[in-house]
């Protein structure tokens, strides 16, 4: 992804270099798969999302464009959405066992206010105006951190409100675990 490109023509997102593409092995070569024409990727992470065994394909997007997920199937990938909740400007991906029962939680970061307090409200107040947007129905985006947190039966629960850590600031990066 190159921001200043996109900035300077509007071209770049119609080239064939935009979206997220994945190259796959057969015969000794290696051949593209296009899974979408448009992203905003900040973070990529390969995982085992459904617990089948086979690495899936998540992406984080930037600009309010929601996040991807691909499950790896008998069929290719198939663009799935596991969460009842993401981040509405997603900044990285940290994985972590959270809950000691030997499967990984994943921590999203996005950019929210650590306080409300009013000197550091009136700090975000421009960034979060120009950032909030009317949310269409059925959208899981939402403009804090967010933890995923598997259940046993495979259903994924978002739990970083009830854990403390849903607001970290003008979060870039994480590390989490």
């Amino acid at each position: 992804y190159d921001a200043s490109l996109a900035k300077q023509t509007p071209l770049y997102q119609e080239s064939h270099r935009a979206g997220v593409s994945i190259y796959l092995q057969a015969d000794s070569r290696f051949y593209e798969t296009k899974l979408t024409d448009e992203a905003q990727a900040l973070t990529a992470q390969f995982a085992d999302l459904n617990a089948d065994g086979r690495l899936d394909i998540l992406i984080g997007n930037d600009f309010d464009l929601p996040d991807y997920v691909w499950l790896y199937t008998d069929d290719g990938f198939v663009k799935s959405q596991p969460f009842t909740a993401t981040t509405m400007s997603t900044m990285s991906f940290a994985w972590g066992d959270v809950d000691n029962n030997g499967r990984a939680e994943l921590f999203a970061s996005d950019m929210h206010p650590y306080s409300d307090a009013p000197d550091i409200m009136a700090q975000w107040q421009p960034v979060m105006d120009n950032m909030m947007h009317d949310m269409m129905p059925g959208d899981v985006q939402q403009m804090s951190n967010v933890l995923q947190v598997w259940g046993e039966d495979g259903t994924v629960q978002e739990t970083a409100v009830q854990r403390g850590i849903s607001a970290s600031g003008w979060t870039w990066s994480s590390q989490f675990g």
